[in-house]
């Protein structure tokens, strides 16, 4: 039996046995349902596969046991988020799998084709993402290439749905808590679609800006209310070196930095998708003194800002918040400003009051706007 061991530094643990006992896998929590149906159904396969994909998957756990399988395939996990395929990447070298390929990019993978792509479909996921995705993994499979997809009960309907439209036909493998659909590339798609949207952010002094988002951004095809209250607010003033962290589509930074002259801008996040669509919108305005920073940890170089804004996401028990808070705390010149927007400041501005001398929460639309100022 392998043993396979993530994420061991929880003191809780869980043991799961997979493929008659196979492996022995050892997490937090259990593996996702979607990913034990791949893996149960990978010990199925009769031939070994050129080249495997991964999509969407968190643990790496299934191209450790693909591996062990097939020893000689061509493993790649990709994902967009910098968060997670750091995580997937500390697996594998917990592991000693060396062997297994990595990235974390706006496309999938330039190399291919691939014989078989493994998507995990999650509640997390926009049924838009997933629609890119398959016209996607149609292009990189081969002539006779599958894909497996692995949904939850309640996204069954619309992804059978969606894979219909792209191969034509998929079979059905139920679990008790997800179902795997299998489909065949037997032709090219004769077009494809372009699931970008052009949209634009309305500010006062009749100021309008061009932006674009992908599916896999935040907010995608619409505004952020958040983001538009904090664009409404946000004071800019001449030279300013503005750092937008968690930057989406950069939609705020790029904002800030058309009413602040001679300004510098930097635009960070952890998606590499939102990476992407932020350097099409800078160039889209015309912002030229520009940097972008594609990590999940806040890390800009040596460089000091006089301007910080942040949008933090609600979730992670604030933990996500209070990484933004203390960056800006830790980037900032000693007389810089930070911006923060969220529905809820209570907790944010308990944090914030450790680390600024001067916290002040006021409302804009249905959000609470923090700035901070004077940092200890």
């Amino acid at each position: 039996m392998k043993t396979i061991s993530i994420n061991n530094h929880s003191t809780y643990q869980k043991e799961e046995e997979f493929l008659q006992g196979q492996f022995n896998v050892i997490s937090r929590s259990g593996l996702h349902p979607t990913e034990k149906q791949l893996i149960e159904h990978l010990g199925n396969l009769k031939k070994e596969p050129n080249r495997i994909l991964f999509l969407e998957n968190r643990s790496a756990v299934s191209s450790i046991i693909a591996r062990s399988l097939f020893p000689n395939v061509h493993l790649h996990i990709y994902h967009h988020d910098q968060f997670y395929t750091n995580k997937i990447s500390q697996n594998l070298k917990q592991n000693h799998e060396e062997s297994v390929e990595v990235s974390c990019s706006a496309n999938l993978p330039d190399e291919g084709p691939y014989d078989l792509i493994l998507l995990q479909v999650t509640q997390s996921i926009s049924a838009e993402l997933v629609s890119h995705y398959l016209q996607e993994c149609h292009a990189k499979l081969t002539k006779g290439g599958l894909v497996w997809v692995a949904c939850e009960k309640k996204n069954v309907r619309t992804t059978t749905s969606q894979l219909k439209k792209f191969f034509g036909e998929c079979t059905t493998v139920s679990s008790s808590h997800s179902t795997l659909l299998i489909s065949r590339k037997t032709k090219d798609l004769k077009k494809q679609k372009d699931y970008s949207c052009k949209f634009k952010l309305e500010l006062p002094q009749n100021l309008k800006i061009p932006l674009i988002s992908r599916p896999g951004v935040f907010s995608h095809r619409r505004v952020d209310g958040g983001a538009q209250a904090l664009a409404e607010v946000l004071e800019v003033q001449k030279g300013d070196h503005i750092l937008d962290m968690g930057c989406g589509c950069g939609l705020v930074g790029i904002s800030a930095a058309l009413r602040s002259e001679d300004s510098q801008l930097s635009l960070l996040d952890s998606n590499a998708i939102a990476i992407q669509c932020s350097r099409e919108n800078a160039e889209l305005n015309g912002l030229k003194n520009i940097s972008f920073f594609l990590n999940d940890q806040g890390q800009v170089g040596d460089e000091n800002f006089d301007l910080y804004l942040g949008n933090p996401p609600y979730f992670s028990d604030q933990k996500i918040s209070n990484l933004f808070i203390e960056t800006a705390a830790r980037v900032l010149n000693d007389k810089g400003r930070a911006y923060f927007v969220a529905k809820n400041m209570t907790e944010n501005e308990i944090k914030a009051k450790t680390l600024f001398q001067k916290v002040k929460v006021f409302s804009r639309r249905t959000y609470q706007i923090m700035l901070c100022e004077n940092k200890f």
